[in-house]
């Protein structure tokens, strides 16, 4: 089958027209109706894949955006989750179109979470501020360009300076069941000085008899000496078609720890990239994905280096059964000004089926010398001589795969700073790879978290002093 068969999308049955009538109805100033418009011009002239690179591997075949409505300006979802059923964190925000709780005592220092309708009437000149000098550019993606043209539900999270948030934000995303369409946006931003924490959530809550479509886009924008950890859980059916815009631009001394967990979604293509800003910033990308049946997975992990000093690394583990396929790739570039750079990229995956497929190709572009990159990319199979071993210790053969797979992820999960993250990614691999249905049973205990006790998880630097490029380097020091 030709590329040009693979990417060729039916669009969404819009034009300008219905964008200003809508942009009118919610009474949206004219900066945002003109930058609507001109994402919208882009997302019809886009490519669905803008890298030559890559164009070979493009498939949105089984993919339409025709057949849904966008833009709609009544309330965007009927359903409530309970605060027990989202481990009762200190707020909620759904993103179906809701802010549910926000204590009190933050909104006095200063902290917004809003939805982007409510930030458009109290905090206009701060929203557009941050809006304007967003860092997911519609020209970088197509489907960027068509998040930012058709969301009309949104997120807007602002700390201010010196200010630390104690609990998570929690981020629930939710289909009903219906060929409906979600697209939305979160926009985050914090002032020097800052740490939060967000978890996204993504959710069917029944059997979904259409293909229901989910569109997030995420802008993150870190001020200088900022944290941020940001942990995403796509937990959606099978009949969802999942699109993902990430980006993050690191100041100064800044931190950024993403976190994911890929289980759900027919479909699922993600876009991930971390800025390198400021001098001294660090950024870790943590993503864990198990694919069966026939589910596809497009995914790419990218960090640019702009600024001297700064540290970043991508860890990517996926595991595919039965027909799934999973196409893993990532860029590392330094640019010529950022000197002492540090970057490592590594892409493993695991094949557990005859049928299943996996792509993984790391690339780095590197336009100066005084840094240290590495990569490392492997497909492989479940090593046989393995379970003959653990057999021999009176372990059958499927405690002993079940063991294996979790062994595997754990070289990415154990960097996951939170413990509980932790235990639910393991959880749920083992709830996948057992093929059972609905949300996998709370653990209360855990093998791995005992060992972790006794052992320790290297930071990035410890990672080029044990690679075999630097070890000279690192002994003569």
């Amino acid at each position: 089958m030709s590329v040009l068969q693979k990417t060729d999308l039916r669009l969404p049955k819009l034009n300008e027209d219905d964008i200003r009538r809508y942009s009118k109805e919610m009474n949206e100033p004219e900066w945002l109706l003109e930058s609507r418009l001109k994402s919208f011009e882009l997302f019809r002239k886009l490519q669905p894949e803008i890298s030559p690179l890559f164009q070979k591997y493009a498939d949105l075949s089984g993919v339409s955006l025709d057949s849904y409505e966008y833009l709609r300006t009544s309330r965007k979802s009927s359903v409530t989750p309970t605060f027990e059923e989202l481990g009762n964190p200190n707020f909620v925000v759904q993103a179906g179109g809701n802010v549910l709780r926000v204590p009190q005592e933050l909104l006095e220092k200063g902290v917004i979470i809003e939805t982007i309708q409510e930030a458009l009437e109290r905090h206009q000149e701060l929203f557009k501020r941050v809006f304007l000098n967003k860092v997911v550019k519609s020209e970088s993606d197509k489907f960027a360009a068509f998040a930012n043209a058709l969301f009309d539900t949104g997120v807007f999270v602002y700390v201010p300076r010196n200010t630390t948030l104690e609990e998570p934000i929690s981020l629930v995303y939710l289909t009903d069941g219906t060929n409906s369409a979600m697209v939305s946006q979160t926009i985050i931003y914090l002032e020097p000085n800052s740490f939060a924490a967000v978890v996204e959530e993504g959710y069917s809550i029944s059997k979904d008899t259409g293909k229901p479509l989910v569109s997030v886009l995420t802008d993150i924008q870190l001020e200088d000496a900022s944290r941020l950890a940001f942990s995403s859980f796509n937990g959606f059916s099978k009949d969802v078609r999942s699109f993902s815009n990430k980006k993050a631009r690191v100041g100064r001394d800044s931190t950024m720890n993403w976190t994911f967990a890929y289980m759900g979604s027919a479909f699922t293509r993600g876009r991930l990239e971390n800025i390198m800003a400021g001098q001294g910033g660090s950024a870790d990308d943590i993503e864990v994905l198990f694919g069966d049946g026939d589910q596809r997975f497009d995914m790419a992990s990218d960090i640019t280096f702009v600024s001297t000093n700064s540290t970043g690394a991508v860890y990517v583990k996926a595991a595919l059964k039965d027909s799934a396929r999973a196409l893993s790739r990532g860029v590392v570039k330094i640019t010529e000004n950022a000197k002492k750079s540090s970057a490592f990229l590594s892409i493993h995956s695991m094949l557990l089926s005859r049928n299943a497929v996996a792509d993984a190709i790391p690339t780095l572009e590197i336009d100066n010398n005084d840094v240290k990159a590495t990569h490392s990319a492997a497909v492989e199979q479940i090593d046989e001589e393995k379970v003959f071993y653990l057999g021999t210790k009176g372990l059958d053969e499927e405690t002993s795969k079940r063991l294996i797979i979790l062994a595997f992820f754990e070289k990415a999960v154990e960097r996951i700073p939170s413990p509980s993250l932790r235990m639910k990614i393991r959880s749920l691999v083992e709830h996948k790879w057992r093929g059972s249905v609905g949300e996998p049973p709370k653990v209360e205990e855990d093998i791995f978290e005992w060992a972790l006790q006794f052992g320790k998880v290297s930071p990035i630097s410890d990672i080029f002093g044990t690679h075999y490029k630097y070890r000279t380097t690192v002994e003569k020091k």
